[in-house]
């Protein structure tokens, strides 16, 4: 009976593990929506809510807010992970465990915003885009 080489066996598992790198996935949004505040006068104040599936690996929160799916004409934002100082004049950054609180300033009112939120890990992967509609 054959002894199983256990040393060539780790070997080429490894030779493998380097031809054939494991792709190192974003964290995800669970949920994410925006939140618009009567301002006196024609405009409002906006504030995204993302929440995370896991709060580890984050490098970055990229933000969309659109007049139509897909488009970023309202909002184009990306913040960096738990970094509250800095930030735009009616931005603001909060975070309460996986819940995101991110001021986004002030906008003139509309009958619906397209939303999306990409999350990238600190190796620089980004999540599929989370997207919704609000009104």
């Amino acid at each position: 009976m054959k002894k199983p080489n256990y040393f060539l066996r780790t070997a080429k598992i490894f030779l493998l593990s380097l031809l054939f790198p494991l792709c190192g996935m974003a964290q995800t949004t669970s949920d994410a929506y925006v939140s618009m505040d009567d301002i006196p006068g024609a405009s409002i104040s906006g504030t995204y809510y993302v929440i995370l599936t896991d709060t580890n690996s984050i490098s970055q929160i990229e933000t969309g807010l659109g007049t139509t799916s897909g488009s970023t004409d309202v909002l184009n934002h990306t913040f960096n992970y738990d970094v509250s100082s800095g930030l735009p004049a009616g931005y603001s950054y909060t975070r309460e465990g996986n819940k995101l609180i991110l001021g986004i300033g002030t906008f003139t009112e509309r009958n619906s915003y397209y939303g999306s939120v990409r999350i990238k890990n600190t190796s620089g992967t980004w999540s599929s885009p989370y997207s919704f509609i609000t009104n």
